[in-house]
């Protein structure tokens, strides 16, 4: 059986990813080159998965379009911004000889330990969150007109294309080939179990051993299974929303106990309420929960290895 996957990104990062393609003889890599204010136009429904390859968010339009079909986000470590870095500082070259800094803008820093070890030795980090493009495309420029930064390192292929235009030297954080490697390997797996048992089945061990995701992971105060099986269920589900009682057949625990787990989720947006279902017997109506493991797929879910 041949399995078809969409590859959804810009086109330095889709076409990274495309290098990969001969490894996976019964998977068909479609690339789609995502262009900043232009509609998705792509039918969706001749695809088993999806691979977002721009380590951001996308339109709400898009990820409703896709809502059914079981989607993968690439990974991105540490070691890749490490990677950008690094080319960053020997393919710039400054004007001046001497010490010149590199303004850097990324997501999850602050449970990242590099922006702890670097922040102030040449390298000025920003936050990206959802919805501050426009933020951090004016900082990085203002940092640039006053010449506290000599150079620009970028999630954000927007942001990149932007900065170009005002001839200001920038580069895009791309994975490295082992992220890109490590998550067609995982997206693979996963693919071929929803699609022949028609479902994602949950490895009985997972193991967790990068210290700043095990303090991410702390911090929410959710077991890494927990984060699994839930991104499993939804991929189960063919969406990412759910109701309590639905958590609670899917897990095999009690209503309490999944009220619980969705209300830290709330808490942590992971979780979002979005609207509700009535029975037709009496009783209080349902929450329904959008559910949004992205942001933390990079830091958790793409350094846990399954057994």
């Amino acid at each position: 059986m041949n399995f078809t996957v969409l590859v959804i990104g810009c086109e330095e990062i889709v076409n990274k990813v495309m290098e990969f393609k001969h490894l996976y003889q019964q998977f068909t890599f479609v690339p789609y080159i995502d262009q900043p204010n232009q509609p998705f136009s792509e039918d969706v429904n001749e695809y088993h998965a999806i691979v977002l390859a721009n380590p951001l968010k996308f339109s709400k339009e898009l990820l409703t379009t896709i809502e059914h079909i079981p989607v993968f986000t690439l990974a991105v470590s540490e070691s890749t911004l490490y990677s950008s870095l690094f080319k960053c500082s020997y393919e710039y070259v400054p004007e001046q000889k001497g010490h010149y800094t590199i303004s850097v803008d990324a997501m999850n820093l602050a449970h990242s330990s590099i922006s702890q070890e670097l922040s102030g030795k040449g390298i000025i980090f920003t936050e990206y969150k959802e919805g501050g493009r426009d933020q951090v495309l004016m900082h990085h420029v203002e940092l640039w007109n006053r010449r506290h930064a000599q150079c620009v390192v970028t999630c954000d292929p927007f942001i990149k294309g932007q900065l170009e235009a005002l001839s200001i030297p920038v580069h895009l954080i791309v994975p490295t080939h082992k992220c890109i490697k490590q998550s067609l390997n995982h997206v693979t797996e996963e693919v071929r179990q929803y699609v022949i048992q028609g479902k994602v089945e949950t490895s009985e061990k997972i193991r967790l051993e990068n210290p700043s995701a095990f303090q991410l992971m702390q911090d929410l105060k959710v077991s890494t299974k927990t984060l699994h099986r839930l991104q499993c269920l939804c991929y189960s589900n063919g969406k990412n929303t759910i109701t309590a009682s639905e958590l609670a057949k899917g897990f095999s625990i009690t209503l309490r106990s999944a009220r619980r787990i969705l209300s830290n989720l709330e808490y942590h947006r992971i979780a979002t309420v979005i609207g509700e279902e009535q029975s037709n017997k009496r009783g209080r109506p349902r929450a329904i929960y959008r559910i949004d493991l992205q942001p933390f797929q990079e830091e958790i879910l793409s350094n846990c290895s399954y057994h």
